[in-house]
């Protein structure tokens, strides 16, 4: 419960940030960089977090946050300025990862070797539908008022509740370690690139699909839906595919249709209903490029390795998210109208080339050996231990 509460505030505010700014007649730039410092906050907290809970515990270090962050989007509401929000999304960046981090250790702490799976599965529907409704908030609420940051705060400090007034006792976390970044390049370069980027493409979409729709008149709460909407149907049976076949031929099928969707969009502007069709195939290719990226790297690894590598690949798509919303304005100035899907082109084609090079220097990894799929989320490596494949 506290995972869905949590998602209905922040999923829609992290639109109404670009919306806002963009009706005060701030440029792109600057629109990127607050929301690059959300990510960075995001990175940071998530790197920060087991510390923190195991020197306080898990619920006073969610309630602490809670109200940190319930503070900070008061105070986002008072100081309408860049220079503020810059700041301010950082804090809340950091608060929304110790609190992922708090909630998945719990799911951890009640999974058992038959039952991670499942546990996983139901947090990531719970994770994406959720986030998927709240961007409707956006139409039942005065973009121009305090109401967002008030809807927000609000949210935040109720999902507070089902933490603190818990039985169960508060899980330990181990601090996680892991492989070096380069290490896990040498042992994959496609899957670990393709971490990388899909981090720089979807907090693009997060960052800027809202500007799109609003300056293209479409929905912004309905472009965000669907787009999220398409990763949660198409995650699993492109995951699946993928156990089926040579994974990286699924993984370069993905970026390669990643890239004509967004061409598509490009030459064709599609129209109604069309655009809520693109809008969805496009963030169900895009959205699962993380997964098959990371589980494409876990096929090269031994078992017990997964967890502390796949920690090391969140931080490279963290990265990407960090730098995602400062290199798209770029695209955007370029061209106004399709710049955000000019950006992702371009990304995938660079990603596209990578994979070509792996299948020329690399040879496959016999399907018979080949681990399951499984999507994962994106902003703590403390739910990567729910990973069935995890042996250790």
């Amino acid at each position: 419960m506290a995972i869905i509460l949590l998602m209905l505030g922040n999923g829609f505010f992290v639109s109404f940030t670009s919306l806002r700014l963009h009706d005060l007649a701030y440029e792109e730039w600057i629109i990127g960089i607050v929301n690059s410092a959300y990510y960075l906050g995001m990175l940071t907290g998530a790197a920060q977090a087991e510390k923190i809970i195991n020197r306080v515990g898990h619920i006073r270090a969610y309630a602490a946050y809670a109200g940190i962050g319930t503070a900070g989007l008061m105070a986002q509401g008072m100081f309408v300025h860049p220079l503020a929000w810059v700041f301010l999304r950082g804090i809340n960046g950091f608060c929304i990862a110790v609190y992922y981090v708090v909630v998945e250790s719990w799911f951890l702490s009640t999974a058992t070797a038959s039952t991670r799976g499942a546990i996983l599965s139901i947090y990531m529907a719970s994770l994406y539908l959720s986030q998927s409704a709240s961007q409707f908030i956006l139409n039942f609420i005065n973009l121009d008022s305090a109401e967002p940051f008030m809807v927000t705060a609000l949210l935040g400090a109720l999902s507070a509740v089902p933490i603190t007034l818990t039985k169960l006792p508060s899980p330990h976390l181990d601090e996680s370690s892991g492989h070096s970044l380069k290490t896990l390049f040498k042992k994959s370069p496609f899957g670990f690139s393709g971490c990388l980027i899909s981090g720089l493409i979807l907090s693009s979409i997060y960052s800027f699909a809202p500007l799109y729709a609003a300056s293209n008149n479409y929905s912004v709460a309905g472009i965000m839906s669907v787009c999220i909407l398409g990763g949660v149907t198409l995650q699993w049976p492109m995951g699946k595919l993928s156990d089926i076949l040579d994974r990286r031929k699924v993984l370069f099928g993905v970026t390669a249709a990643t890239m004509l969707q967004s061409l598509f969009i490009i030459c064709f502007d599609p129209v109604d209903l069309w655009v809520y069709i693109s809008i969805y195939i496009l963030g169900g290719l895009i959205f699962t490029l993380y997964p098959l990226s990371i589980t494409e790297v876990c096929d090269r690894l031994q078992p017990n390795d997964i967890t502390k590598a796949t920690g090391m690949l969140l931080l490279a798509y963290g990265f990407g998210a960090v730098l995602g919303p400062l290199l798209t304005p770029i695209s955007v100035d370029f061209a106004p109208s399709y710049g955000l899907f000019l950006f992702i082109l371009l990304n995938t084609l660079v990603l596209m080339g990578i994979g070509i090079r792996s299948f020329i220097s690399r040879d496959p990894v016999p399907e018979d050996l080949q681990g399951d799929f499984v999507p994962l989320p994106r902003v703590s490596a403390v739910a990567y231990e729910l990973d069935p494949r995890n042996e250790s």
